[in-house]
């Protein structure tokens, strides 16, 4: 591989996978009922307004989720690995083209919700040691919070916090590493190539 096909590879994947996060942010954000005043809501919802907003018009929503962000999530995420087979001489075939981008789009919400933990745990640990206020309000912070926390609440129902210690972020862990497991096994499956896919 040279280096304008390295280069060509780099900005496709950063640029797509970019926008993939933004609107996948977007969805979840949706369903988790995130605050839409909140300033870094709102600069998402504007920054991914382009295609959704039109698509809306023809794809409903299903069970008051908004599915035309996942469709619009989708359909970047395999034009951005079509695009990156095209650079490099290879050719996708559609069947994998969707596999694959179904399996980048659920790798990059196992992410999110990864980085969002180590930060919850580090911020609680800010909080302990009162570097940072229980009561910081932050915009970023409460996003965090407000993503995080349906993922620790049935684990915090179980095993509730005692003497500022939290075992919840151990399991939902453990679930996002076993899905992770999961994952890896469903690429090999499908032979996926991960220099093609944004998000693995």
């Amino acid at each position: 591989m040279n280096a304008l096909t390295e280069i060509g590879i780099f900005v496709l994947q950063t640029l797509g996978g970019l926008y993939v996060l933004l609107v996948l942010l977007r969805f979840l954000l949706q369903v988790i009922r995130a605050d839409i005043y909140n300033p870094i809501c709102q600069f998402i919802v504007k920054a991914t307004n382009t295609f959704i907003i039109p698509l809306r018009k023809v794809v409903p929503s299903i069970a008051g989720y908004d599915t035309s962000s996942l469709l619009v999530a989708l359909v970047v995420q395999a034009i951005t690995i079509f695009l990156s087979g095209l650079v490099t001489g290879s050719v996708v075939d559609p069947l994998s083209l969707l596999l694959w981008s179904l399996i980048g789009l659920a790798s990059l919400v196992v992410i999110v919700f990864y980085i969002a933990m180590i930060i919850i745990i580090i911020i609680s640990f800010l909080v302990l040691f009162n570097v940072v206020s229980p009561a910081n309000n932050h915009p970023i912070i409460l996003l965090i919070r407000q993503l995080t926390n349906p993922l620790c609440a049935p684990f915090q129902r179980l095993f509730p916090p005692s003497s500022g210690f939290d075992l919840s972020p151990i399991f939902v862990f453990m679930i996002l590493h076993i899905v992770r497991i999961l994952l890896a096994h469903a690429a090999a499956a499908t032979n996926l190539n991960f220099m093609l896919v944004p998000g693995i």
